[in-house]
């Protein structure tokens, strides 16, 4: 059986130090990335000098149906994903007195919304196969806070 893993916010820090390592577990992973594509290829030439395969997918995440379409492009490439890593995400610290509306639901967007579209989207194939991990990554700011 062909393993795959996808990987959301892989072109660096957490993101990438997980892509390499599923590679390194023997699986085939989409690189995921919004902005930083050289990034997103050097860890994908990483993946790939370990003898697995690495699909570049750009998406803004915030998008429900970028979603859908980089979960099919990833299966139809590399086979059904079995591992789901959400790991993307973004920060636009201040104080809340300062925060603009439009900052709030960027963040929103990127790391609530996209990780549930990310889910939505892997969960049929997940219970078709009847196996299968989720994996969703968050910042310790989540449990204690900023000023």
């Amino acid at each position: 059986m062909n393993r795959v893993a996808l990987v959301t916010g892989a072109s660096g820090g957490i993101g990438a130090a997980v892509a390499v390592e599923l590679a390194e577990l023997g699986f085939d992973v989409g690189v995921h990335y919004n902005s930083s594509r050289e990034k997103a290829e050097a860890v994908a030439k990483d993946i790939e000098a370990l003898g697995r395969k690495a699909l570049l997918l750009q998406a803004d995440l915030a998008d429900s149906a970028a979603c859908n379409a980089i979960v099919e492009e990833c299966e139809e490439a590399l086979g059904p994903v079995y591992v789901l890593v959400n790991n993307a995400g973004i920060t636009r610290d201040t104080l809340l007195m300062r925060m603009e509306d439009e900052d709030f639901l960027s963040v929103i967007n990127a790391n609530l919304n996209a990780c549930f579209y990310m889910t939505r989207a892997v969960v049929p194939g997940l219970i078709k196969a009847k196996a299968g991990r989720i994996i969703n990554i968050a910042s310790v700011i989540g449990i204690t806070g900023n000023a």
